[in-house]
């Protein structure tokens, strides 16, 4: 219901049975009324000036993106997997060639000339591990990699009598060079030759930055805090944490592949240890020690009588009167270099 138009334009009355439908019915015959069209035109109006505002952004938004470089473009997205140029490219794929080889497999896939090799005289042999240990440089995208094989099931898999590298080592050189310019993988550039044991590294024994190591003392505080945690470590005796210090987090080792633990020397990182009878100094509050610990631990059971030698490298702290473990570092400290004079191995 509404209010319509009676005769003239100033005539307006109130009409019960006229409905909005019908005006609509009106507007579909006669064409959009005044308002209407009005209406729209003021859209029209405001639309066109919106555009001529905003046409300076979208431009310089358009040529901001067009002039963006490729890989700002592409940051987020997938990006193509080329190989690595490193020695563990080419000493993976020399490891996957030379049990291909060895199997008489599809040698082809590694080396494409084998396509037409044929093996006779049943030559496969079972392989029971191998390892790339050696990767030494060829040339520009091009190495020689010596691959170390133990073999399975066979004559040389028994330990000769001279004690030898016999025990169904065998080595394999490969060599391997960058495919496609470096963008396809890696390819074989011959068959594998079958060649010595490669020579033992140089340089002797590997020096630490450790005093004389020295058998631990019985009721030594220090031995027998490390005793202690090295066996709810390794051996599931206890907890780790009433060992630690605070702040410390080191956690066990489960499920615990030994039974016991003991340890069998202990050195000091820098400096020959206080007395050098084993006896180290009493646990003043604030102490520190950095310590190389050589331990031995018994299979599970407890019994077993199969010990394992471990060397842990470890700093302990003293609290209260007594010792706790610190942390464990990755790696044993190495002597001070001559050229940075920075101690390698150290904790921060």
């Amino acid at each position: 219901m509404r209010w319509r138009k009676h005769g003239s334009a100033d005539d307006l009355a109130y009409d019960p049975d006229w409905s909005v439908a019908q005006e609509w019915e009106a507007q579909e015959a006669g064409g959009w009324s005044t308002g209407a069209r009005g209406s729209l035109t003021t859209v029209l109006r405001w639309g066109a000036w919106a555009l001529l505002v905003c046409s300076p952004v979208l431009a310089v938004g358009a040529w901001m993106r067009d002039s963006a470089p490729a890989s700002a473009r592409q940051l987020g997205g997938p990006r193509p997997v080329h190989a690595q140029h490193d020695e563990a490219g080419p000493a993976g794929f020399a490891e996957l060639y030379v049990s291909a080889y060895l199997s008489e497999g599809e040698v082809a896939a590694f080396w494409p000339p084998a396509a037409d090799l044929v093996f006779t005289g049943g030559g496969q042999v079972a392989v029971e591990r191998l390892a790339a240990v050696e990767v030494e440089p060829a040339g520009e995208r091009y190495w020689s990699v010596t691959v170390a094989v133990r073999m399975a099931g066979t004559e040389e898999a028994e330990a000769d009598e001279e004690g030898t590298a016999g025990d169904g080592l065998r080595f394999f050189t490969v060599a391997v060079r960058a495919a496609d310019g470096g963008r396809g993988g890696y390819v074989a550039t011959s068959l594998p030759a079958e060649t010595a044991a490669p020579p033992a590294p140089g340089g002797g024994e590997v020096g630490l930055d450790y005093g004389s190591p020295l058998a631990p003392s019985a009721g030594d505080p220090v031995a027998d805090t490390l005793t202690a945690f090295f066996t709810a470590l390794l051996a599931g005796g206890g907890e780790v944490d009433r060992y630690l210090s605070p702040g410390a987090a080191i956690p066990a080792v489960t499920p615990a592949p030994y039974g016991q633990v003991r340890l069998t020397q202990l050195a000091q990182h820098g400096q020959e240890a206080e007395g050098g009878d084993g006896q180290w100094p009493a646990a003043a509050d604030g102490a520190r020690l950095r310590l190389l610990v050589d331990l031995e631990a018994e299979a599970a059971p407890a019994g077993s009588q199969a010990w394992r030698p471990m060397t842990y490298a470890v700093t302990v702290r003293a609290r209260d009167g007594r010792w706790e473990v610190a942390s464990i570092a990755d790696a044993p400290a190495l002597p001070r270099t001559a050229d940075d004079g920075t101690t390698q191995g150290e904790e921060p």
